[in-house]
């Protein structure tokens, strides 16, 4: 009983796929150093789920294919965004060792 109200407290419901369990991870990780690897493993587990489903072709996975397209959807543009974010933080100027002129701009 303690470990179902346990697994209910972080969201996860019984008999949940991991790939649900990574993803909503994944989601929900505000720690910017961690995000990249919880959103790597959720890709993984995403395929891997894909690739049990792929010979079954039951019409009755419909919905779980959907919930993995969008899954890999919104990983991908947490993906772009944070890849964005990293660019724009880091300046080209400061690859440069100290004492040389900046490069100029065209």
């Amino acid at each position: 009983m303690l470990e179902v109200m346990k697994d209910r407290e972080d969201g996860a419901e019984p008999n949940e796929p991991a790939w649900r369990k990574s993803y909503r991870s994944a989601m929900i990780e505000l720690n910017p150093a961690a995000l990249p690897a919880k959103v790597t493993l959720a890709v993984r587990e995403l395929a891997a789920r894909s690739q049990q489903l792929l010979p079954a072709r039951d019409p009755a996975s419909l919905a779980e294919w959907q919930a993995i397209a969008d899954a890999l959807n919104n990983l991908s543009l947490i993906d772009k965004h944070e890849s964005t974010s990293i660019e724009a933080a880091t300046p080209a100027d400061s690859a440069r060792p100290p004492g040389q002129p900046t490069a100029p701009r065209s």
